[in-house]
């Protein structure tokens, strides 16, 4: 289903908008005669997608107040936003739903006050309430099933989830997709859980070993998911690399061995960003020719293929980690709880970060980054809780303390453009978090149009998204 709409803002009225179908370019549709811009139309499958904007953006630039809405039939009825206002729903997986995985306890985070999170049994059942509003911020546990379905009641106020000690307990909605890679090297087989909202097949392809390794030419497996249900496969080969591929989009997670390395897997992307150690990394197609790989990102030097990337171990028992996608990258983020340390990649210039920290009851300005990289040659920042100058990956050595010398148990990041942020906690785990998009510039203006990462980047994924 489509995940955003774009509106020319240029063009007062909706043209050529009446049929029922997909995103499409204006110049798409037999008779236009107007040359740039997007319009909603509601999506083959009934009840899916929503958009996100800014209310009243237009005499309020950067106003932090949310509205969504669903899609409708005739364009004409769907509210007419300006491009800056527009955010990539796979931005804000945060304001939307978060499919539970595995069974048992997820942390929910929440940083706005009075916000209600409510769970749905299935992901076509009525909501009910969860949890009830907040009078601060704070990180609840709660015990949910496989299956089950978390979100906030009201998505101008969104929220995080995470795994007490599963990393693959949980994953956002927002960050399906078609192609996934993923590198096995310890603690034996790999379950694979799968969720999809519509009936599909996952065709899986499996190379021994790492490195630049050619993918099968035929899936090593086929498995069948049904509608909301999670479904797991479980291969039988611990060091190998694997792809996962679908005609329907679809989150997924593993585990390695009898809960060993656990991640929430993000789709394979154009660009990919991920933590500070060498990553395992590939073409979705296989092999590693026309890799770029710079440590902490990812890239086919011509975007003539998606890539993906992928971390087991840092030297202090740490988990598996992932890469977050270009597409994927959200500019406001979320940890209610006590942080070894923090790690930022940021892949547009400029870009102002902000981090928060949350004592004396108010939330109290704690660090400010500003990167001057791009997106293939991106600025990173590494913090540890004492600032002693070193980056400390086993992350319980030191935490982040007050003026005072108390320990912080909550904090948040906003910035100007969309960012990495990757967070290593007091358990030695690091994690990839999720977010939203709070006001800021919209990707797609980034670039200029002609331009090589505009036209490999933005236009190949516009062709994604308006068939998915």
């Amino acid at each position: 289903m489509p995940d955003y709409f774009k509106y020319n803002p240029q063009q007062s009225t909706f043209q050529n908008a009446t049929n029922v179908g997909y995103i499409s370019t204006r110049t798409s549709k037999p008779g236009s005669t107007v040359s740039s811009g997007y319009y909603a139309e509601r999506p083959s499958v009934s009840g899916g997608g929503r958009v996100y904007y800014l209310k009243n953006e237009a005499t309020n630039p950067g106003e932090q107040s949310w509205g969504s809405r669903g899609w409708e039939d005739n364009a004409t009825k769907s509210k007419a936003l300006s491009q800056a206002s527009i955010k990539y729903e796979t931005r804000n997986p945060g304001r939307g739903e978060w499919i539970v995985m595995r069974s048992g306890s997820v942390e929910i985070d929440r940083v706005f006050i009075e916000t209600v999170v409510n769970k749905r049994a299935n992901y076509v059942s009525s909501p009910s309430t969860l949890l009830s509003a907040n009078t601060e911020p704070k990180r609840d546990s709660v015990n949910m099933s496989a299956g089950e379905v978390i979100l906030s009641a009201d998505s101008n106020k969104p929220i995080s989830c995470f795994g007490n000690n599963d990393n693959a307990i949980v994953a956002p909605w927002a960050h399906r997709g078609y192609k996934y890679g993923y590198r096995s090297n310890r603690y034996g087989n790999t379950t694979a859980y799968f969720f999809a909202k519509e009936a599909c097949t996952v065709n899986y392809y499996e190379a021994a070993g790492g490195g630049n390794v050619a993918k099968p030419g035929t899936p090593t497996a086929t498995i069948s998911l049904s509608a909301g249900v999670v479904t797991t496969y479980t291969n039988s080969v611990e060091n190998c690399t694997q792809w996962y591929e679908s005609d329907h989009k679809f989150v997924m997670s593993t585990v390695e061995g009898n809960g060993g390395d656990e991640v929430v897997l993000c789709p394979s992307d154009y660009i990919v960003y991920c933590g500070p150690d060498d990553p395992y990394y590939g073409n979705q197609n296989g092999g590693t020719t026309g890799v770029t790989e710079g440590n902490y990102y990812v890239y086919n030097s011509t975007f003539a293929d998606l890539v993906w990337a992928s971390h087991s171990g840092d030297g202090a028992g740490g988990d598996a980690e992932q890469h977050l996608g270009f597409t994927y990258l959200s500019n406001e983020y979320a940890w209610c709880a006590v942080l070894g340390d923090y790690y930022i990649v940021a892949p547009f210039n400029p870009t102002t970060i902000y981090v928060q920290a949350w004592y004396n009851n108010q939330w109290n300005l704690f660090q400010t980054h500003t990167s001057t990289g791009g997106p293939t040659l991106p600025t990173r920042f590494e913090v540890d809780g004492d600032f002693d100058g070193s980056f400390n990956r086993g992350g319980g050595a030191a935490h982040f303390v007050d003026p005072s010398g108390n320990e912080i148990t909550k904090f948040k990041w906003s910035a100007t453009k969309p960012f990495f942020l990757r967070i290593n906690d007091t358990a030695h785990d690091e994690e990839p978090l999720r977010g939203w998009c709070g006001s800021g510039t919209y990707a797609e203006e980034l670039f200029t149009s002609g331009s090589t990462l505009y036209d490999s980047i933005v236009i190949k994924s516009r062709e994604e998204w308006h068939t998915s």
